[in-house]
């Protein structure tokens, strides 16, 4: 694990795997019982169950798109959810394929999951790196079965963190952030 300290209490984790990095996690200092990693895949579980109860004979169906390395999926197989990920960064699919996970490296518009697959599609902090939202929110629309959800969420520019580092925050960052 690799810590850098940037303005007073934000904290970026690099997590080493292997020969690849694990995720980039911003989080302010704060002692926790669970790695990081788990710990966000266990509460974006638990929001999704929440919202989401559990009335299908199979065992609901998860894409989650810009999986990174599967630390969500992870989370949500270990809650009984089938789980698929869609992963643009070659490195980052092929830590999670080496983790048994089913993760693709393709873009959402070239998936070829069935129309209807999922109970549940997540976006998280994916949409603001799109050129076309709407239509990736159109693809996501089709692969969800009916009364599926889409469970979604990016950055807020206006954020303590962005008003504090200015320029440095990460989610603002001009070259992979539209």
């Amino acid at each position: 694990m690799i810590v850098e300290r940037h303005s007073g209490s934000v904290v970026y984790v690099f997590f080493q795997a292997g020969d690849g990095i694990r995720d980039l996690i911003v989080t302010g200092v704060q002692t926790c019982a669970l790695p990081i990693c788990e710990r966000f895949g266990s509460e974006r579980t638990q929001i999704i169950n929440q919202f989401l109860p559990r009335q299908t004979l199979h065992a609901p169906r998860l894409l989650d798109v810009g999986c990174a390395t599967g630390f969500f999926l992870e989370a949500a197989q270990a809650d009984g959810w089938e789980v698929h990920g869609l992963e643009a960064n070659p490195y980052q699919a092929d830590y999670g394929k080496r983790q048994g996970l089913d993760v693709r490296s393709e873009a959402i518009e070239d998936t070829t999951f069935p129309d209807g697959y999922f109970d549940a599609v997540t976006l998280f902090e994916v949409i603001e790196h799109v050129r076309c939202p709407m239509e990736i929110l159109r693809k996501v629309r089709r692969l969800l079965r009916e009364r599926g959800m889409i469970f979604l969420y990016t950055p807020n520019f206006d954020s303590a963190e962005r008003l504090i580092m200015g320029q440095e925050a990460h989610f603002i960052w001009g070259s992979n952030h539209l």
